[in-house]
């Protein structure tokens, strides 16, 4: 059961590369235990929004709060101060991410990859952080893996591991940028049932996706975005069964229609 309290608030956000307007003013609020899947087509801001909310882009306006703490920037007598280094680094410790390409360290073993952050950024022991390692890995299903390299993995095992690693720093959210969209076909479902077993649990999840009968099965609710901005949401059955918005319809159309 959702609670309504919100752990994710983000409001008037603005992003620009350069003359690029990639956020246009978006307006998000993601409650504990909700899981959003975010759909629309490349280029509409989806994974500018997930990096502005662990501040891996820093957006020009508006502002984003995590469990009502500010997210890199403080306002201050109407104008706003960057947060050191250091108290974005605790906020981003709220916030797990799993990005398209994996992101592992190559140069590690599976275990290694896992214990990494929570021995030198929280400092925790090692036999804590190997102890809560070897539960993901078995909750993953790559224990068996565990003194593997990145490079001897699938790329359906990497992402395993890339979600375990983010798991290993007990994280309030999880955030996935297209989690599956580098996978050969038949490796994205052993992927999206690790995401699906995290949703039973309650985890709050904010997953950017092209895969829309995943969104439509998992999210409690479903965004649609374009020309970054939010043109649609609502609960996955409404917006995939019975858009509001032509846009959504037109987009909507041409991805089923693809997948068939």
């Amino acid at each position: 059961m959702t609670t309504r309290r919100p752990i994710i608030q983000v409001a008037g956000l603005h992003k620009w590369f350069g003359p690029l307007h990639v956020l246009r003013g978006v307006d998000l609020t993601v409650h504990w235990g909700e899981k959003v899947c975010i759909v629309g087509p490349s280029g509409s801001g989806k994974s500018t929004l997930l990096r502005c909310i662990n501040f891996l882009e820093e957006p020009q306006r508006g502002t984003i709060l995590l469990d009502g703490e500010p997210m890199g920037f403080v306002e201050e007598k109407g104008s706003r101060r960057r947060e050191p280094e250091r108290a974005i680094n605790r906020m981003r410790l709220k916030v797990g991410m799993v990005f398209q390409s994996f992101n592992l360290w190559t140069h590690m073993t599976v275990l290694q990859n896992l214990i990494e952050a929570p021995v030198h950024v929280r400092g925790e022991s090692r036999r804590l952080a190997v102890e809560r390692a070897t539960r993901l890995l078995q909750r993953v299903g790559l224990l068996d893996k565990r003194d593997a390299y990145p490079g001897q993995l699938s790329g359906g095992q990497q992402q395993r591991v890339a979600i375990a690693r983010a798991l290993a720093l007990e994280p309030a959210i999880m955030l996935f940028d297209e989690p599956t969209s580098a996978l050969d076909p038949e490796l994205v479902g052993e992927v999206l049932a690790v995401i699906e077993d995290l949703a039973r649990e309650g985890m709050t999840m904010v997953i950017v996706t092209h895969e829309m009968a995943f969104a439509e099965e998992v999210a409690d609710r479903v965004i649609f975005m374009d020309h970054g901005a939010i043109v649609e949401q609502g609960p996955a059955a409404d917006v995939f069964k019975s858009p509001r918005s032509d846009r959504t319809a037109q987009f909507l159309a041409k991805v089923l229609r693809r997948r068939a």
